[in-house]
């Protein structure tokens, strides 16, 4: 394989972040109102010189603020108002922008019950300040993101604040895949890869932060192509979140003596979730990988995401008391309960939620043979978690308690689909929504047979 130059990330480039048109033919009108013959203050305020970007990942919005300052030829600076000092505008008089400043969100934008204009010596204060003396004599253009703009503090969204707003959507599993794909050189990738845009985008959507980990993931791939003179493979961009900027493919977090266990543990999730669902659930992927604070991560079917949005039901809060269980369940059956491990907290919390969300907020118990469950009068102490705060309760426990009950009795039935699960785990560290599918398939037509016999 031919070795490439000048190793590094990408440079930034509109088209790696879907739908950003607004923001593109915003940075268009501000060239157009910079220009030397059509210079004015009038045009700039019309056109907007503050902006709020609502997003899930501040890198993507400074990315963008990046290429808005290349556009206006112009350079762009990052600050955070929490922690450095912002700029002082002096003149009215400017005859040209001094450059973009992206700010980084924090708790300075957060509304509060008091609407009106924050004290100065807040940091809030000085931000809103800020926007004031460049909305009457444009310096910088000025950009920020957020979560919600509905959150932001009122005086911030006034005109002379942030007065343009754009909305920049979260790209799907494929679209990402297909703009990681399109950002390498194909020499470097194996055909799974170049063959299976949506696969590859389901492990960048766990890879780091929006932009900065598909620039990352091309990096990586990079180097692999470069320095061990190989193709990268899928399994490759399941390590890549658990390995962060590395010179080789090989530098991964060792787990040995976990292994094992975590196999079994995101076996049983796994398992559960096809044997509960009769196969109508197959998980996205299942890897033993460790992902930032957990050892190992099993993905929802995109179908059943999309199902709970349309109309989460009964039946799909049972499903996934029973899911989350079910890593607790098998580690209990295959070690015995005093070898029981704390990887299943986050599962009991995860359970917990559940049925509590689904009892109080969607009301799931009426006409329905559910107990009739008291008040949750659990301590709501940020300190206390859901689950203890569940437990506490006789009703609620007992419920959870049945339906552990009932998982345990899956995990029994179906121990040996869990067997070859976990098999494959230890081997391959990483298995797709094919490879679930295949396994599930002799169990299907069990299943059928079965049911024609008692028919």
């Amino acid at each position: 394989m031919k070795q490439k130059k000048n190793i590094g990330y990408p440079p930034a480039a509109w088209e790696y972040h879907p739908g950003c048109e607004p923001i593109e033919r915003w940075a268009d009108q501000l060239y157009q109102a910079t220009k030397k013959l059509s210079w004015s203050f009038d045009k700039l305020r019309l056109t907007g010189v503050a902006a709020l970007v609502e997003h899930d990942y501040p890198r993507n919005v400074e990315s963008l603020s990046s290429l808005i300052a290349a556009r206006l030829a112009i350079p762009c600076k990052s600050i955070d108002p929490e922690h450095e000092s912002l700029p002082e505008i002096e003149s009215a008089y400017q005859s040209r922008l001094e450059g973009v400043l992206f700010l980084h969100p924090g708790n300075w934008q957060e509304a509060v019950a008091d609407a009106g204009n924050p004290r100065p010596d807040t940091v809030v204060g000085r931000v809103r300040t800020l926007l004031e003396q460049n909305f009457k004599s444009p310096t910088f253009i000025i950009v920020s993101s957020c979560r919600e703009v509905e959150e932001i503090h009122p005086p911030l969204r006034r005109i002379t604040g942030f007065s343009r707003v754009f909305e920049l959507p979260i790209p799907s599993p494929e679209e990402l895949g297909n703009l990681f794909i399109r950002s390498c050189d194909r020499q470097w990738l194996s055909r799974e890869i170049r063959e299976s845009p949506r696969r590859v985008g389901l492990l960048l959507q766990g890879c780091h932060d929006g932009y900065e980990g598909r620039a990352l993931a091309r990096l990586f791939a990079q180097r692999v192509a470069c320095l061990e003179r190989r193709q990268v493979t899928l399994k490759d961009l399941a390590a890549l979140d658990s390995v962060g900027i590395v010179e080789s493919s090989r530098i991964l977090p060792s787990t040995d003596g976990f292994a094992e266990r975590v196999a079994w543990h995101e076996a049983g999730h796994a398992a559960i979730a096809m044997a509960d669902s009769l196969g109508s659930h197959i998980p996205e992927y299942v890897t033993i990988i460790p992902r930032r604070s957990t050892l190992g991560h099993v993905t929802l079917s995109r179908e059943l995401c999309e199902r709970r949005q349309l109309a989460y039901t009964r039946a799909m809060m049972i499903h996934d008391l029973r899911v989350s269980l079910a890593g607790r369940v098998v580690e209990e059956i295959i070690y015995g309960e005093a070898e029981v491990s704390d990887l299943s907290a986050h599962d009991l919390e995860r359970a917990a939620t559940t049925l509590k969300t689904g009892v109080l907020k969607y009301g799931l118990q009426f006409a329905s043979q559910l107990p009739a469950l008291p008040a949750f009068r659990g301590d709501s102490a940020a300190s206390d978690s859901v689950f203890a705060q569940l437990i506490s309760i006789r009703e609620w426990r007992n419920y959870l308690e049945q339906e552990y009950k009932i998982a345990t009795q899956i995990a029994v039935r179906y121990r040996s689909l869990i067997e070859v699960i976990q098999q494959r785990l230890i081997a391959e560290r990483v298995l797709f929504r094919d490879d679930l599918e295949a396994m599930w398939r002799p169990y299907s037509e069990k299943e059928q047979h079965l049911c024609q016999a008692a028919a």
